[in-house]
């Protein structure tokens, strides 16, 4: 069929091209679009997660100050009851590194 209409399968591909061309430049602003919101959600996520980051850095130096003062002060607890009783203190006394 193609060598009774001396044509070639790259003339076919052009001409399909030709009447489609509409629909792939549709297609690909709608791709566009997508990656564009895809990478701004990427964005803020990274951008949170950053600052969540941080605030719990925080936390976990604030909490680790706060034990290491009270060791300080008070010494080691005996047993397991006592760790606890110190453990709910440290909270109670620096409610900020929870925050």
């Amino acid at each position: 069929m193609l060598k009774k209409a001396e044509l070639l399968m790259d003339d076919v591909m052009a001409e399909a091209l030709a009447k489609k061309i509409d629909t792939f430049e549709r297609i690909d602003r709608m791709l566009s679009s997508s990656e564009r919101r895809r990478n701004d959600a990427l964005r803020e996520i990274d951008r949170h997660r950053s600052a969540l980051g941080a605030v719990v850095r925080q936390a976990i130096d604030e909490g680790e100050d706060a034990l290491a003062h009270f060791w300080a002060k008070s010494g080691p607890a005996k047993d397991a009851s006592s760790r606890l009783r110190c453990g709910s203190e440290i909270l109670r006394s620096r409610p900020s590194a929870w925050q």
